[in-house]
């Protein structure tokens, strides 16, 4: 079996455990016999992947950073970051330091300095990924591949030629959108449904994650497997006791410490703990000093102004980023690790905690007491006193923290790269097994839709799936602008690979194709219909707007009938914008 991993979006450092996982499962499923990998890279990953070997190839696809285009979508992206980040800092801060005449004056070009930035990482995006999921098409058939492997929830292309396999991380979005910029939430709100929707099979790193995917997305509960991720193996946790004491003179820690590592995000919960910390203080008469370690994040601005209202600058310890080297022996040497994070799709440290032996204090909500099981105390991560009570039991009872150590050695073996890549192989052999006579799509009724941006704005082509057994036909309505570039416009369709048929739009305004679906498909019940414009226009070189995108006509939505006379309905986009802008 040849098996195609999706590997452009690893960005190296930044995105936590989603990246040991990948990397990991690489590094276990390279290891064992009978099957080939093709690993699709970009120029920003290319050199920390696997090298080539008779058993795994790496392709070179995306090339940023070289090029004009390049270069200007890494700028845009970290322009925009940077004032998102400073915007942040400076609501969180303005109502103590800033006057309010200055204020009134500042945040709205701030705000419009962002969102100008916003709009520009969305059509870039939106640009480099309809080119990129035509690419990657021919890609896999070019590769010959028997599976295609998404492990970061983004299946692209959505509509492919080979079984489609995806990772999903976690589905926080769903459960506190509020933690989110709007940019993200709406990224998420669009990707996340329709390649769960697509994929022939999802894997969740927890059956807290797959229960989640099964309650927001249109999945069938045999099409969604649960498998553990596992901490990393570079985590070297063997001997890290008695290498603590030199990272402990290293960062000028005191003997006892309570572990906290987690980059600032709001979902981290850090101020709740510093409220916690001041409950203990004030309860007991003194406090641990609480250690942490991650980058500055949204949440960052939070943490500082209540370490600094509780008065426990003198308690708590930001080491920031830390190599990862030097993670073991922190666990090693920490009285306990502190989890009171709100929303986890799986929770990495607590399986480096168990490793190392570490006693855990963690939230009792979505996966962390799945993960935990006997070997924590778990607290209400909303309430602080609660929080307090938990590293009370810890700190407090040397007996309790010994018999936590003990069960947290015995559990960490539930967690292993080996296992998990075992796991994910015995799925990626079994959806390519059954796919041909037990194909998702070809079971259940369902229109996918690649190649049309937000604003129902297609550009040079569009591509249909849809599924259902029962289909007989498909109509597209859409409306041709009033745009001189655009008249005449032709559309040519094709289905199944079937000859194309040419559509004529002669006059601007709204349009109505109904396309017979032949029998068969590319599965039972299955089709890929094929939507090719012979005119596209640029809003920008015709100062209509900045709008750089390479567009044709605007398609509104997509209705297919069925043979008992049922129409199953999807609308594009959010709101028609003429133009382009």
């Amino acid at each position: 079996m040849r098996i195609g991993v999706n590997l452009i979006p690893l960005r190296p450092r930044e995105m936590g455990g989603a990246e040991v996982y990948v990397r990991d499962l690489l590094a276990e499923l390279l290891k064992r016999g009978g099957h080939e990998y093709v690993l699709v890279t970009a120029d920003y990953n290319h050199d920390t992947l696997p090298e080539d070997s008779a058993r795994s190839r790496r392709v070179l696809f995306v090339r940023e950073s070289g090029g004009a285009g390049g270069k200007l979508h890494r700028m845009v992206l970290a322009l925009s970051r940077r004032l998102h980040h400073a915007l942040v800092w400076l609501q969180a801060r303005h109502r103590r330091h800033v006057p309010a005449a200055l204020r009134r004056v500042l945040r709205p070009p701030l705000r419009w300095i962002v969102a100008g930035l916003e709009a520009g990482r969305g059509w870039l995006r939106g640009r480099h990924q309809e080119r990129r999921a035509d690419s990657l098409r021919d890609l896999i058939r070019r590769e010959g591949l028997d599976l295609w492997f998404c492990p970061f929830t983004n299946l692209e292309p959505r509509i492919g030629p080979v079984p489609g396999v995806i990772t999903v991380h976690d589905v926080q979005h769903e459960y506190y959108p509020e933690f989110f910029h709007p940019d993200e939430l709406r990224h998420r709100r669009h990707f996340y449904p329709e390649s769960c929707a697509a994929a022939d099979h999802v894997i969740a790193v927890s059956e807290f994650t797959r229960r989640c995917v099964l309650e927001k997305y249109d999945v069938e509960p045999d099409a969604v497997s649960a498998i553990w991720e596992a901490a990393g193996s570079d985590f070297d946790w063997r001997g890290a006791r008695a290498r603590s004491p030199i990272v402990r003179q290293k960062y000028a820690l005191p003997t006892q410490y309570v572990l906290y590592p987690a980059n600032t995000w709001h979902h981290k919960n850090h101020q709740r703990l510093i409220e916690a910390l001041a409950h203990y203080r004030d309860r007991y008469g003194e406090a641990p000093t609480l250690v942490l370690t991650g980058v500055g994040q949204e949440g960052q601005a939070r943490l500082e102004s209540a370490i600094e209202s509780h008065r426990l600058g003198g308690l708590v310890r930001m080491l920031g980023y830390v190599p990862r080297a030097e993670l073991p022996t922190l666990y090693a040497g920490a009285a306990c690790l502190v989890f009171p994070s709100l929303f986890e799709g799986f929770g990495i440290p607590l399986a480096e905690a168990m490793l190392v032996g570490c006693p855990i204090a963690a939230a009792n909500v979505a996966s962390i007491p799945e993960v935990v099981g006997d070997a924590g105390v778990l607290f209400d991560p909303l309430d602080p006193a609660d929080i307090g009570r938990a590293l009370a039991a810890i700190l407090r009872d040397p007996g309790l923290a010994a018999e936590l150590r003990r069960r947290a050695r015995a559990r960490a073996e539930l967690f292993s790269p080996s296992r998990t890549a075992t796991l994910t192989l015995e799925v990626f052999e079994r959806v390519v097994r059954e796919r041909p006579t037990r194909g998702r799509r070809a079971g259940r009724e369902m229109i996918t839709v690649e190649g049309v941006y937000d604003d129902r704005w297609m550009g040079r082509e569009t591509v249909l799936a849809l599924a259902g057994r029962a289909l007989v036909s498909v109509e597209i309505e859409g409306e041709l602008s009033w745009i001189p570039p655009l008249a005449p416009q032709e559309l040519a369709v094709q289905v199944a690979g079937q000859p194309a048929h040419v559509v004529s739009l002669s006059t601007p305004g709204p349009f109505s194709l109904r396309v017979p679906l032949p029998p068969g498909g590319a599965l039972p019940g299955a089709w890929e219909v094929s939507l090719t414009s012979t005119r596209t226009f640029c809003p920008a070189e015709l100062g209509l707007s900045a709008d750089r995108r390479d567009l044709s006509v605007q398609l509104l939505l997509v209705r297919a009938r069925t043979q008992d006379g049922r129409e199953i309905v999807k609308t594009l986009g959010q709101t028609a914008v003429g133009g382009g802008s």
